[in-house]
């Protein structure tokens, strides 16, 4: 006997009724239709997809814009006995096969990839011998120029999709204005009979008040940010623009005001980043101090407080950072510190997201001259780079070089490939009983296992960051030495290591063109540019307006409304 949407909701999520507009959407994909929906961050946008993947034949194939996203949704699904798995490019061939023998062989029901390995050859020939019930698009709008997360990559989903001609597509997002959702419709190929199947849900949160808070400098935000701790007594986040902050910002708590707070960035490996994650979702840290890293895939439903110390870059990113309070329908609050200083920050960032044509003209005519590729040549070639040395030698700052190349790898005239990985990292692969029988007949390697296992508690069941330098110390054994036995108990299967990598490079996906002005397009370069300042400007008009928040950014999405009494506009 067939399950209905409501017992895979029960088996699975363990919930007595769908939420608003979620049995709509998932009888819109069941009946085979193109489906697309906006649901507010925390309104179960990912359980309208799932659901139905699980009574449909065949794969669901799940387009995320971030890795660490992927990671999310993996786990989440995980955690309620649903198995999912994930193919991208810096998997090792072990995992990478794992994955396909699941898919293959009807293990696993959810495939997880970004929307760059839906041009790579090798997974084209894979996914066209599997069947695919049904192609999703999270974070939609990344295929809008006019969108806030604008990804070319994205742009070739529809593409993709025509080869797919049984499965339907479903695209998802927490926000989306009506330029976006043009884009989507376009972009996506949603079949026209289709094009009705479009499921919105309000943007507003009733029970998120909206404070905007005007502060003299840092030291005012911290007390501020103590305050609101100390009345509130939740989990809270703290999202900051630069990791600098983050890490200053939780020391300062922690030392100055003894709150339990943690930080997050992308310059903390995969490991501290979990760990501080997990800390703070099992309520031993209460506040997370984060970059606009940290939020997609979590589910934390008793965040009482969202607080920004900066200016975000548009409403939408805005709406969806708040949007991760007050999720178990208590009262919450948004609370955004601003002064001129920081208005001025958020223009100057947005202005050098995209380098002025001129600058990235000049940084990749200096990359192929220094590398000596000639023009109408090139294409293939891998080219070391070592990006502070480059910047230096051709007069640029680096965060200037680095956004250019960025330009360029939305251009499609080169790949970066950044593998720089700080530290070596390490798992014990067998039980106890295998690992003292390997060691009973290989006593050479006890040092490496007399180390890890004092020094890294969780090594058993994690890949946790290893020092060779630290076990060559305590064992007194040369550092070769040490690297060599990790790399032979790794091979055996005893172990998994990864030694640390430091090695980026940059490999050229076109020829050098003869003419430079062409270097740029409309679609990935012109357009993106001018909707990243109009979107700026915007985000600073609703900063400094004394209209209702909540009204005003209701308006922004197309919706009408009245002022909302639960903001401090209104309260005042």
């Amino acid at each position: 006997m067939n399950s209905t949407p409501l017992e895979i909701l029960q088996k699975y999520w363990g919930y007595s009724s769908f939420r608003p507009n979620q049995e709509e959407i998932i009888s819109s994909i069941l009946s085979r239709r193109d489906t697309i929906y906006i649901l507010p961050t925390g309104g179960g946008k990912s359980i309208c997809y799932q659901v139905p993947a699980l009574m449909l034949p065949g794969v669901c194939l799940v387009v995320e814009p971030l890795i660490s996203l992927i990671n999310d949704q993996i786990r989440i699904l995980q955690e309620h006995g649903i198995k999912a798995v994930r193919i991208y490019s810096n998997q090792s061939y072990d995992e990478r096969m794992s994955a396909k023998n699941q898919l293959v062989n009807h293990k696993a029901k959810f495939l997880f990839v970004s929307a760059e390995r839906l041009s790579d050859g090798d997974f084209l020939t894979f996914i066209h011998n599997l069947k695919v019930a049904m192609i999703v698009v999270d974070e939609a709008h990344c295929v809008s120029q006019w969108g806030h997360s604008f990804r070319p990559a994205y742009l070739k989903i529809g593409d993709f999709r025509e080869d797919f001609p049984q499965a339907k597509l479903v695209a998802l997002t927490a926000s989306a204005t009506e330029d976006t959702m043009q884009d989507m419709l376009t972009h996506l190929h949603i079949s026209p009979q289709d094009k009705q199947n479009i499921y919105r849900s309000t943007f507003k949160r009733d029970n998120i008040f909206i404070k905007f808070v005007k502060v003299a400098d840092n030291a005012d935000m911290l007390e501020k940010i103590a305050i609101t701790y100390n009345v509130m007594h939740g989990s809270g986040i703290v999202y900051c623009r630069r990791r600098v902050t983050t890490e200053m910002f939780t020391q300062k708590l922690r030392e100055q005001y003894n709150i339990p707070a943690l930080p997050y960035h992308a310059h903390m490996t995969d490991y501290e980043r979990n760990t501080n994650q997990q800390k703070w979702l099992k309520e031993e840290a209460k506040i997370i101090c984060a970059t606009n890293a940290f939020g997609m895939g979590i589910d934390k439903a008793n965040v009482s407080f969202v607080i920004h110390t900066h200016v975000p870059s548009s409403i939408e990113a805005y709406y969806q950072e708040m949007g991760r309070a007050g999720r178990n329908g208590k009262k919450a609050y948004s609370i955004l510190f601003y002064n001129d200083e920081l208005l001025e920050t958020q223009q100057i960032v947005t202005d050098g997201t995209y380098p002025q044509r001129e600058t990235i003209e000049k940084i990749y005519t200096a990359l192929c001259s220094k590398n000596r590729i000639a023009y109408n040549s090139g294409k293939g070639q891998i080219i070391p780079i070592d990006a502070m040395g480059f910047a230096n030698s051709i007069g640029e700052k680096f965060d200037v070089v680095m956004r250019s190349l960025k330009v360029l790898e939305n251009e499609e005239y080169i790949s970066w490939q950044n593998n720089d990985q700080p530290t070596s990292q390490a798992r014990i692969l067998v039980d106890n009983q295998e690992l003292n029988d390997f060691l009973y007949n290989h006593e050479v390697y006890f040092y490496i296992f007399d180390y890890i296992l004092r020094r890294c508690p969780n090594i058993r069941h994690d890949l946790v960051p290893i020092s060779e330098e630290k076990i060559c110390f305590e064992a007194r054994i040369g550092l070769k030495q040490v690297r060599k036995d990790l790399a032979y108990l790794s091979q055996i299967k005893i172990i998994e290591y990864q030694p640390k990598l430091s090695d980026n490079y940059i490999v050229l996906c076109k020829d050098r063109p003869q003419n430079i002005r062409t270097l740029l397009s409309k679609e990935c370069y012109y357009l993106p540019k001018q909707a990243g300042i109009v979107r700026a400007e915007k985000m600073r008009k609703l900063v400094l307006s004394n209209k209702c928040r909540w009204r005003l950014i209701l308006k922004y999405f197309g919706e009408k409304s009245k002022d909302c009494n639960f903001c401090d506009h209104c309260k005042r």
